[in-house]
């Protein structure tokens, strides 16, 4: 007889993983299914913003006299005087220029002219969702590290729960039964998918939760100061310079662009403004690295005095700086982001699919979960509809922040009671509903696309949208004739 190749697993090792897997996830398929869902979304953060906002002007690039009259624009409408200040400077990936302080919110064109501000609360509802669930920022960065750090687990457990992982990484058995049938392309899709999983759930992990660390090491260490305990890793930040003007901020924005013109400079941050120690950095990309980015310190002469040493400095600090752009896919342009998506939407099926064995299971076990089923089922169909739906309120009605926070959760409630409770004939009418509404607020962005330099971002979103519209469409149709 041929000797297997193949490492033989013990059972009851193989048993306890498959035990965990199908124990923990089914408690927490509800809060992936959101983070997946708004993760995919977050990706394209920048596209949907510009969608949400097509009155603005294109900046493409920023001279030092733009900058200039900016600021001039800023100050001559300030009512105090900034104590902050934080200037967003136009970049390949966004295309915008505005400048957000304690004062308000402005938003400028390329020669610094001033424009009124446009907010983005459908985008920004959804980052901040995805960032810590709407809840208050420590609780729900924890939460949200917390449930990183559960998927990796659940990619071991489920790693750990196939004996021949290799040898069936690559077949197929798509004409068996319902409950094979999911099972064998659920872990065919979290074979192949594993690399991004596994690195997008371990740098949720560190981003969710290395606040909360840091307060608790500093309650340990540092005497309550959370900022030394970061201080390793983005440096000890610029020093206090006696007088800072807006001639500072654009000498140093010039000063910038010529010891380093290979750099693309992203935000300028003023901090301490009508104090006698503020002080002036400014953060820079760098197209060829994975770090988020550098940190320029200057005087207010506009002299380069210092950086925080993320791109040169240990392995260490350049390692927790690229978790930001690992997470959310923000290099190498949209076809990164593109494989992000496709890589999140086997992500999301992964989850439905194996909440559908789970639920197989236990019909053939004797203990079938018929009410359970029914809730995610519906729950499956009420979240996509509430995200529709609020975009829908975001750009025909304006609603934003809190009632668009209160109308996202009071949708998806009413869609999720009614597919609960009446069934899949109220399941159909919400993928219906969705998908018309999807396919409308698609066509009025298109109508308002006024920009020649952002038009093929939003045919992109538009086109996105449309899409997912005629696939609801296509679904509700499906489900229908079944």
């Amino acid at each position: 007889m041929t000797r297997s190749r193949w490492p033989k697993r013990d059972s009851k090792s193989v048993q306890a993983a498959l035990s965990a897997h199908s124990i923990l996830s089914p408690v927490l398929a509800g809060l992936f299914y959101i983070l997946f869902l708004t993760g995919i979304l977050s990706v394209f953060s920048e596209e949907l913003r510009i969608w949400e906002t097509p009155e603005l002007p294109v900046v493409t690039s920023l001279t030092s006299h733009g900058l200039g009259q900016a600021l001039d624009n800023a100050e001559a409408v300030s009512e105090t005087g900034p104590s902050w200040m934080n200037i967003y400077l136009p970049t390949s990936g966004t295309p915008r220029f505005r400048i957000t302080s304690n004062d308000g919110a402005y938003q400028f064109g390329p020669e610094g002219e001033l424009y009124a501000a446009q907010g983005t609360p459908w985008t920004d509802l959804i980052v901040e969702m995805h960032h810590q669930l709407n809840l208050p920022s420590l609780i729900g960065l924890t939460l949200v590290g917390l449930l990183g750090a559960a998927l990796l687990v659940l990619s071991l457990t489920g790693f750990l729960a196939l004996p021949r992982i290799f040898r069936d990484a690559f077949s197929l058995r798509l004409n068996s039964s319902e409950r094979l049938r999911n099972t064998h392309l659920h872990n065919r899709l979290a074979v192949w998918t594993a690399p991004f999983h596994i690195a997008v759930a371990f740098s949720g992990a560190v981003l969710g939760l290395c606040s909360v660390l840091a307060i608790g090491i500093a309650e340990l260490d540092y005497g309550g100061r959370d900022g030394d305990v970061f201080a390793p890793m983005e440096g000890d930040g610029p020093t206090a310079s006696p007088a800072i003007t807006s001639q500072s901020i654009v000498a140093s924005y010039e000063t910038l662009r010529t010891a380093y013109p290979q750099i693309e400079p992203a935000i300028i941050l003023l901090r301490g403004a009508g104090t006698d120690q503020p002080t002036l950095q400014i953060m820079a990309r760098h197209p060829d690295r994975l770090i988020y980015g550098e940190y320029y310190y200057f005087n207010g002469d506009g002299d380069l005095t210092g950086s925080a040493h993320v791109s040169d400095g240990t392995a260490g600090q350049q390692w927790f700086a690229t978790m930001y752009r690992l997470h959310f896919g923000s290099f190498g342009g949209l076809a990164v982001k593109i494989v992000y998506a496709v890589f999140g939407c086997c992500l999301v099926y992964i989850l439905i699919s194996g909440m559908q064995i789970y639920f197989l299971k236990r019909g053939a076990s004797a203990r079938p979960a018929i009410r359970g089923e029914a809730v995610w089922r519906a729950y499956v169909w009420a979240v996509p509809a509430a995200l529709v739906s609020t975009l829908a309120l975001a750009s025909f009605l304006s609603i934003s922040g809190t009632g668009l926070l209160v109308s996202f959760w009071g949708i998806a409630m009413v869609a999720l009671a009614a597919g609960a409770f009446i069934g899949h004939r109220a399941i159909r009418w919400v993928q219906l509903a969705t998908g018309i509404l999807l396919g409308l607020t698609a066509a009025s962005g298109l109508a308002g696309v006024l920009h020649e330099g952002l038009v093929w971002r939003q045919i992109m979103v538009a086109g996105a949208f449309l899409l997912i519209s005629l696939a609801l469409l296509r679904i509700s149709q499906r489900d229908a004739s079944a």
